[in-house]
């Protein structure tokens, strides 16, 4: 049995437009990617996806109160935007730049 005690990067995938697709596992037993992290020509995370087995995991913790009940699209708009880079000013997370890209939103 593969078994991975923490969450990390399983594979990368360039597509032909440029955007890196990072699959992650998060410590799924059969070590199946479960998460997908989309990286722009820029290197800034535009998208995250899962799969089904993820969404049913971090529904069984809303319902026991661990995680705040949210949508499966919500939920992944919050996976992208806690994403935290490095930069010339210190740390940031992908949402405050996109706040900071488009402060009527």
């Amino acid at each position: 049995k593969l078994q991975q005690l923490y969450n990390g990067p399983r594979k990368l995938e360039l597509k032909p437009d440029g955007v890196i697709v990072a699959n992650v596992v998060e410590n799924k037993k059969d070590g199946r990617d479960n998460i997908s992290y989309h990286i722009s020509k820029d290197y800034r995370v535009t998208n995250v996806q899962f799969d089904d087995e993820f969404e049913e995991s971090w529904e069984a913790l809303a319902d026991e109160g661990k995680l705040p009940q949210l949508e499966g699209l919500t939920y992944a708009a919050q996976l992208r935007d806690a994403v935290t880079y490095w930069t010339d000013s210190g740390w940031v997370t992908e949402g405050e730049l996109r706040a900071l890209e488009n402060p009527s939103e």
